[in-house]
Order: C-alpha cells, then structure tokens, then sequence
C-alpha cells in the first residue's frame, strides 16, 4: 500500500512538473509572416517574454522609483544599460543590464549654477559620451555625461522657422514653429536630429554647434484635382479659412550606426493620410509609407524587396462589422536591430513587426489583452521599443514600454530567432555556404517561410548554383534574383557551349526566313485574288488577313465592296486569337507570371469574342443613327479582320520571355503593346471605309462606339441581376408553396 501511494505520488509530481513546463512555455501570441497573396503564415516564435519590469523591480534599497502618470520613452547604450522617461514624473531613470536602478535625473545645475528640472520630457537618445532628453515644454534638449552629470542645453534654433526675426524697417515676422522636441538622436559626428511636435517639415537637422542646416524626410503631400483646380480660384481670405492640406508629424526618430555612415529612420502614424498608406502597402511607395530611412542628406534608402511595403500590418480590412481593430498600422516607434534588422511597433494592434535590410518581414508577433497576461500588452499603449545589447553573451533583448501599465516587457530571443539572426550575419559577411545551412535549418522549422528560400536562392546564386537559386527563388515568388541567376545561367551555358549559341542563331534565322515566305506567298494569294471574281475559297479568304494588316484602306474597301473577306474567314481569324492568347497565358515564363496563375480555355473565348461582338453591335447601333453605310455583317467582318496581327504579336512575346530574362519580359510586354496599337488603328480605319465617313466624324463615331459599349454592358449585367432575383423570387416562392402544401 505504502509503496502503491509513493508511485502515485511520484506520478503526479511529474505531471504538474511537465503542465508547469507547458505552461511556462505557453506564449500568448501568434507569430506570423505574408505571403505573397497576403495571407498570413505562421511560425514559430523569435521571441519569447521572458520578464516583466515595473517601478518595485528596479528599485534598490538606496534608490526607490516612482513612476508618475505617463512613461513616453525607453532607449540603450551600448552597455546595456536602459533609460526611461517618466513624462509627468518629469525624470529619467537609469537602469543597469539587469534592469536595477543606477541613478534618476531630475533636478540638475543648468549653465547658469541655478537648480533646474525638466517639464514634461518624451524622448531620450544616448550615444557613446552623452545623454540627450527632449525636455519638451521647456523648448529645449538637455545634454548629460553618461554618469549623469549635465553637459549643455540644445534651445531652439536661430533662424525664422523657430525665431521671431525682425525685417526691414522694424517689422518683426513670427517664428512659422515652436521648438517643442519630442525625439532626437546624434551621429558621430554630434549631428543632432530632432523630431519637434508640430513641425511637419520632417527632422530638423542641426551640426555638432546647434546650428541649423535644413530639414529632411518631411512626408509627401497629396492634393485631389478638385482641390488643385479650385485652389486657383479662390481669395487670400478663403484660402486663410480653408483646412491646409500639410503634411504629417513624425513620431520618433532612431539610428543605425552603418560602415559607410550613419542612417536615420523616422516614423509616423500618417493619421490624416490613411488611403495613401493603404495603397502603399501594395505599391510599396516610400511617398506615403509611415517608415522612412533617410541618409544625412535627407535621401530615402529604403530598400522594400518584400512583397509588401514595411509599414506594418497587411491585412488592415475590416472582415467583419464587429471587428474593432482594422485600418492600416500606427507606427509610433522604430528600433534597430543586429545584422541591419529594425523592428516598428503598431500601437493599435500591440504588435511588433520586424525587418532585415532588405525590407522583408522576418516575422511578426504580440497582441493586446484587457486581462493581463506576459507578453501581451494594453490595447494602444505600446509606446516605445529598443534593442538591449549584452556584451558579455553577444545577445540582444527587446525591451517594449507599456504606458498603461507603466512595465517593460522584455523578450529574449529564441534558438528560432538566433538562426534569423545567424543567416542574416552571415549574408552580410558574404559567407555564403554557412548561410545556406543557416536557411536551410530555418526552412526545417518553418518550411513556409518565403524569406527563407529567398535566403537560400541568393546564397545558391552567389555561390555559382544557377540552378538551384532558381528552384528556391520560384518557390518564394522572387523574381529580381530569379531574374540574375537566370542570366547567369543562359551566360555560363553559351560560355561552356558556343555550339548552343550557334543553334540558337541558325533557329532564328530559319523562322525568320519561314515567316517571310510566309508573306510572300500570302502576298502571292492576295494579287491572285485581285483578278478572281465571285466567291473566294476558305484559304483565300484567311490570306486575305495578311493583306487587311498593311492596306487597311484598299483592304476594308474590298471587304465592302468586292467581298474578299466572310464570316467564316473572320470567326476562324477570332479563333486564331484565342489560340495564341491562351498560349500566352500557359507558355509564359516564371518571370512573366511568378504566382503561376492562369485561366482556362472558355475564358479566353469569353475574352476575345465579347469584345469584339460588342464593339460590332454598338457601332452598328450607333451609325445606323448617323448615316452609317455599313451592315452589321460588314461591321462584325471587318472587326474580326482587325484582329488579324494580333496573334504574331502575343505568340513572339511568349517565346521572348522563355528565352531572355528581365529585358526579354519588357521587350515582350512592349511588343503585345504595340499588337494592340495595330489592331486599334485598323478598327479605326476599317469604321472610317465600311461606314464611309470624314476623319473627325470617325473620331466621334469611335469615342461614341466605345461609350456605347459600356451602356451595353451596363444594361446585360442589370437584366441578369433581374433575372437572378426573379428567380430566385419564384424558388423561393415555389418552396413555401411546397412547405405549406
């Protein structure tokens, strides 16, 4: 009995051993990334909390800490020691590694020997010799010895933006802003770079003096036509009362010490410019995106080589009319990382969103919860983020300040997140065969992370493994290093094999001699044909299309008038159209269309003749009101001749972009462009002969034509939703009738 109750006993304290394991390992987040469709993907954790700092944490017996209301910012110098800005405390708290207080500025000796204090600070930078605190109502940066000592005051400076100047002839001009600093950080060099509420003109840039010598990266402007148009129209007056359309404050601003220079990123949460951030999201322009990553000149650098623009959350619709939390991020805070990483925080979802320097998203993670919980944090109080270095162990931290709360929750990063880190060092050092291995134990942990195979592919590509590059970049939907790796190849295979490039001109060659007897045989039918009266065969009469392409005068004049050309020719020439259209679409190469999308035969039917049935019913129905010469039949026949070189146009594009890389896509594209333009203007022409009419009245008749179009189609697609809902009126109907019965 005794030793039955010891085994129970043992049994039990293992299984509340390994619940506490579960539990302690639990996180209470997602961790995810995009795919190229936008769909979120998820993996495994790069960050874990691991603790949670309140005001009892870092005090010591010989330094207790109060917070007061509002904490605004956090930063770390390269000791790992932490700063903290107590806004309403009016104070900065010093903390060690270990996150145990060192020592608080509040009250400090000032450059005249009085005690001064700071009024409402937001933001602090420390760099290898000082402290710098935005003392925000005071209008000034307050600078400190790393051992807290005070150094000198940054006050606004002196020039007109920020400075009451006096004109000529006594006339004082007011400063255009206040000088109310927010956030700041300095170079090397002591450049200081300030984000100062209320100045929409981007950072100020001031020298190692104080001196003011511009601003950059101040955010884009959009103006509607209607603005634009009625702007010019209007008094002083009415343009002194109307709501200025200016450009978005900056939130915060932080420093990447690089080899070839300092860089800045600044954020903001582009409150009054949400659509334009929105279709930046997708178009991935540095115009309207909230992060920006200037250089000292002020020059945008950001690469954005993701599939989405790095500003945060993708999906940002709302998918539901419950849904509270949707609409595009607000960037309220920037960090940089080890290895050209940065992470942003979006203080609407409690999220933190993490980059390499290539603008693709390593991952993404938190979430905000009204019951607390490690990890999570109060719905928009996520303030302020910073990396954490330790020196001794090499590791990085990352620190997130909740204002509701008044904690810092810290994450440590997981062996997952040490693997990122590790592919992205040895990227960067150009050590391209560890690199692989680092990608390659990533993909075994989350084999749908695309970043990954992109990692994989450029490791392969630097390392002279064409093909392999290009078997992991398709399979992440890369195209730019596809695009290289595919070049790369064609050349190393001409280079090792002259005989191919050989091949490939003698190919050429053949098919552009077949194609010129091609012509002249056409060319041969058609002067035959001149002197034929009375029906033509099936075989003259398609020829007849070579001829229609470059006479469309005399052609669509014979089609008229001497019927060279029929229905049968004209539906057969259509069928030829949805041939090589549908060839193009299942022949293209990757780099034409990398997700591999396609669409089946019946709709390329669709796609060819309903417009052209279209175009031939309006501009029937529309000449027939205007004195128009031409019978449906003529109209319909001479459309589908129209459409004769289009087909040369789409099968030589789709085998240029099997042959050739990047250039061989545009010329491609430019080619189907310039097939289009032909068939327009032989639309145009062939209206102007069947119908008979002067040059400007043909212009008229086509703009018309094209009109009537979409009321043709407006009108079809208004019958068959009333057809549907009668429908679906009289099954409804007949349903009740039955359930009744």
């Amino acid at each position: 009995m005794k030793k039955k109750l010891i085994t129970g006993c043992l049994v039990a304290f293992a299984l509340i051993f390994c619940l506490g394991t579960a539990a302690s390992a639990y996180t209470p987040y997602d961790t995810y990334t995009y795919s190229i469709n936008g769909d979120a993907l998820k993996s495994p954790a790069a960050y874990n909390a691991t603790s949670v700092i309140s005001s009892q944490t870092m005090s010591t017996a010989d330094l207790p800490v109060e917070f007061g209301n509002t904490l605004s910012d956090i930063c770390t110098d390269e000791r790992g020691w932490v700063y903290i800005v107590d806004q309403t405390g009016g104070q900065v708290i010093v903390l060690n590694q270990d996150y145990r207080a060192q020592f608080i500025i509040k009250e400090f000796l000032s450059d005249n020997g009085k005690g001064d204090t700071f009024n409402e600070p937001q933001g602090v930078y420390v760099s290898e010799k000082y402290i710098y605190v935005c003392d925000t109502k005071n209008s000034r940066i307050v600078i400190f010895e790393l051992n807290g000592d005070y150094y000198k005051t940054v006050t606004a400076p002196e020039n007109s933006y920020f400075q009451d100047t006096v004109r000529a002839g006594g006339e004082i001009s007011k400063a255009k802003y206040t000088f109310t600093p927010v956030s700041c950080a300095a170079d090397r060099y002591g450049r200081l770079f300030v984000i100062s509420s209320g100045c929409n003109q981007g950072v100020i840039v001031m020298d190692d003096d104080s001196n003011f010598t511009g601003f950059i990266g101040a955010q884009k402007v959009s103006y509607s036509l209607f603005d634009m148009f009625f702007r010019r129209f209007e008094s002083e007056e009415e343009r002194a009362q109307r709501v200025n359309n200016v450009s978005v404050n900056l939130n915060r601003v932080a420093l990447e010490h690089g080899t070839y220079g300092d860089f800045i990123y600044a954020v903001t949460t582009n409150a009054n410019n949400e659509e334009n951030q929105k279709e930046a999201i997708t178009s991935k322009s540095a115009a309207y995106s909230p992060v920006k990553k200037l250089n000292t000149k002020g020059d945008e650098i950001m690469k954005r080589n993701g599939f989405f623009d790095c500003g945060g959350e993708v999906n940002v619709k709302q998918l539901t009319t419950s849904s509270e939390v949707y609409g595009v991020s607000q960037i309220v805070d920037v960090a940089v990382g080890p290895e050209g990483s940065w992470s942003i925080v979006d203080s609407k979802r409690s999220k933190i969103f993490t980059y390499d320097s290539q603008g693709q998203l390593l991952f993404a993670f938190g979430d905000f919860s009204e019951a607390y919980q490690m990890g999570t944090l109060t719905r928009r109080c996520a303030r302020a983020i910073d990396y954490q270095y330790y020196p001794a162990d090499d590791t990085y931290n990352l620190l997130v300040l909740d204002t509701d709360t008044k904690t810092i929750t810290v994450f440590s990063r997981t062996e997952y997140g040490d693997l990122l880190i590790s592919a992205l060092a040895n990227d960067n050092a150009r050590n391209y065969s560890n690199s692989i291995n680092c990608w390659l134990e990533i993909l075994g942990a989350n084999n749908n992370f695309d970043a990954a195979y992109i990692g994989v592919g450029k490791a392969l590509y630097y390392s002279g493994d064409y093909d392999g590059a290009m078997e992991y970049l398709e399979a992440a939907k890369e195209t730019d290093y596809y695009a290289l790796a595919q070049s790369a190849k064609s050349q190393e295979t001409i280079t090792s094999s002259p005989l191919m490039l050989i091949l490939i001109v003698v190919a050429v060659i053949v098919l552009v001699i077949l194609f010129l007897k091609l012509m002249a045989y056409a060319k041969r039918v058609n002067y035959q044909g001149n002197f034929k009266s009375g029906r033509r065969t099936y075989w003259e009469e398609l020829m007849y299309g070579f001829y229609v392409s470059f006479h469309p005068f005399d052609g669509f004049w014979d089609i008229k008038h001497e019927y060279r050309g029929s229905v049968r020719g004209g539906v057969t020439i259509l069928f030829i159209n949805v041939l090589a259209s549908y060839y193009q679409v299942i022949g293209r190469s990757y780099l034409a269309n990398p997700t591999g999308s396609y669409s089946r035969f019946s709709v390329q039917v669709i796609a060819i003749f309903i417009p052209v049935l279209l175009w031939a019913v309006a501009n029937w129905c529309l000449t027939t009101l205007f004195n128009g010469e031409g019978t449906f039949k003529q109209v319909f026949v001479a459309t589908c001749y129209a459409t004769a070189p289009l087909p040369w146009f789409l099968v030589l594009s789709t085998v240029l972009s099997n042959l050739t890389s990047t250039i061989g896509n545009s010329l491609g594209s430019f080619i189907v462009v310039l097939g289009y333009i032909w068939v327009a203007f032989l639309l145009f022409f062939g209206t102007l002969v069947v119908q008979d009419y002067s040059l400007g009245k043909n212009v008229i008749t086509t703009i018309g034509t094209v009109v009537c179009m979409a009321v043709i189609m407006f009108i079809v697609i208004l019958f068959a939703s009333l057809v549907g809902n009668m429908v679906a009126f009289i099954s409804e109907l007949v349903t009740e009738i039955s359930y009744r019965s």
